[in-house]
């Protein structure tokens, strides 16, 4: 027996000048029983009306239409908001590229304007004031400049100091700050969150063991740590090797551990965060570096050139980082992008600042164009792409430090003669820089010291002139133990600069060093003027 539905004669199409209700009228009648062969006739309509109705569609569609008298209205209503939508489109498909620049330029002002508060300010002044730093500080930034010259704008006399307790019995090897939250982390694979502003501990989790034989190496201490720019992301390195990754959640108030990344082969010494991103580059003591992806706690690629542990690593909003390779004496810009690298050597120390030698354990970027490093033997060292030699070096950057050195022999004892006084520099044992600033804090065994970086030349008297670089020391304040790490970030509002300090008894890497200090963190606060 042949289907229904292919011997019922379909009706014909209509016109697509009909009036929508008396088609719908018709097609309901069809629907309900009215004999398909002698279909009704349509009445003519005027040409205004472009809408045609499917004749095929179902009896709830022709229910819904009579029993709503306003349906009418309604899809005249919406046809009229996709022509709108439909016109709006083609307009942007059809507008040219300078078209296309000046819409979203005038759409970003437009955002602009929204963030910037303008109360009880004049409009005029806000867009001639306001808007343009704005705009100059958001290029400067893109094209990765050193724009914020804010080391005179604080008082770095006397610092509001605050003390924050991690844990007694070990010393914090790491400290990050983002978004108003500091963390910190210990040798005993402790994690904790404070609120800057006022100290309140938020948070407070044990770092769990990587799986059972992934890692490389008995040691278990965590000595390594960093936080995305948003702060949203946490990650801490260890000695066997393995980086633990955290997210902090909403308000940044909680830490869940969302995984683990086990590919080194040596100890984690350093992380850094690509900024803007959730991107994270390690370093190890396996002499090379890898690149992460947080979000998918995923594996991207390993870069390879030092001759020795990779100690230090630093990035900024770029698609490169720089590393310092402590025994090679050598610091390398990786541009991931392009697949290459740039080298830049220590090289002999002249005669006139001996201590400059050294292994370089340390490195901060102030910008994409300068880089600054410190080595174990106390010197600083400022770097620009321009140049493979150093534009600045101060040797003994921390001062020196008296230390006993006896002699042993088989029938003098140590108490029976004095030992000489040597003088020894103290080394540099972490550094921080405020991204494109020109502030840079170093720590070591006798506190923290904030320096300034000053550059000169470029015009003189309207003649171009050799730019000169330098470092020029702002203020020293005394700590008890040793700063194993040190973050730099402004305070809300611009209200002040914000240096948090990772103070133990003992370094973060051994015991060749310790002391008698109290295991925590010292937020330094410098007010502005």
């Amino acid at each position: 027996m042949p289907d229904p539905f292919f011997t019922r004669k379909r009706p014909r199409a209509v016109s697509s000048s009909a009036p929508r209700r008396t088609q719908q009228r018709q097609i309901r009648s069809q629907a309900r029983g009215s004999s398909p062969r002698e279909p009704a006739a349509l009445a003519p309509v005027a040409d205004d009306d472009e809408e045609i109705t499917d004749p095929e569609s179902s009896d709830e569609d022709g229910d819904r239409a009579m029993a709503s008298p306003a349906s009418d209205a309604e899809d005249e209503d919406a046809e009229t908001s996709n022509n709108d939508e439909e016109e709006g489109g083609a307009a942007e498909q059809n507008e040219t590229a300078a078209d296309r620049r000046r819409r979203l330029a005038q759409q970003y002002l437009d955002n602009l304007r929204q963030e910037v508060d303008t109360e009880g300010v004049d409009a005029a002044d806000v867009d001639r004031d306001l808007l343009a730093a704005r705009l100059q500080a958001d290029v400067a930034e893109d094209q990765g400049k050193l724009y914020k010259f804010v080391a005179g704008e604080y008082v770095f006399a006397r610092p509001r100091r605050r003390f924050l307790a991690v844990h007694k019995m070990a010393p914090v090897t790491g400290v990050a700050a983002a978004e108003g939250v500091v963390y910190a982390v210990t040798k005993d694979r402790m994690l904790a969150q404070f609120e800057a502003g006022t100290g309140r501990l938020l948070h407070k989790a044990r770092i769990p063991p990587p799986p059972s034989g992934r890692t490389h190496g008995s040691r278990k201490e965590i000595i390594a740590l960093a936080t995305s720019s948003d702060g949203a992301v946490v990650a801490t390195g260890s000695n066997d090797g393995s980086i633990s990754v955290f997210t902090t959640g909403f308000m940044h108030t909680d830490l869940s551990h969302a995984g683990t990344l086990t590919q080194h082969r040596g100890a984690v010494q350093g992380l850094a965060f690509r900024r803007g991103t959730h991107t994270l580059y390690s370093a190890s003591a396996d002499r090379t570096i890898k690149s992460w992806a947080c979000d998918a706690l995923s594996y991207n690629e390993t870069l390879f050139g030092h001759q020795d542990t990779v100690c230090g690593i630093a990035a900024l909003a770029q698609e490169r980082c720089v590393t310092v390779g402590a025994r090679d004496r050598t610091a390398r810009v990786w541009k991931i992008a392009e697949e290459s690298q740039l080298l830049f050597k220590l090289g002999n120390p002249p005669k006139s600042a001996p201590q400059a030698d050294g292994s370089l354990d340390v490195v901060a970027i102030v910008d994409h164009h300068i880089f600054i490093t410190g080595s174990d033997a106390g010197a600083l060292a400022l770097w620009t792409l321009q140049k493979k030699r150093p534009q600045c070096v101060i040797p003994r950057a921390h001062g020196v430090e008296a230390k006993k050195i006896g002699t042993w022999t088989a029938d003098i004892q140590l108490a029976s003669e004095p030992a000489p006084s040597v003088p020894q520099a103290r080394g540099i044992t972490c550094l921080a820089a405020l991204p494109y600033g020109d502030v840079v804090v170093t720590g070591s065994t006798d506190g923290v010291r904030v320096w300034r970086v000053v550059i000169g030349g470029g015009e003189k008297d309207g003649v171009p002139a050799k730019r000169t670089y330098g470092l020029e020391c702002i203020t020293k304040v005394g700590m008890q133990g040793i700063v194993n790490g040190v973050a730099v970030e402004e305070m809300a509002d611009g209200v002040g600069l914000r240096v948090c300090c990772a103070v133990g008894s003992e370094t973060r890497s051994g015991r060749w060093t310790t002391t008698k200090a109290r295991n925590g963190v010292a937020v330094l606060e410098f007010a502005r003027r």
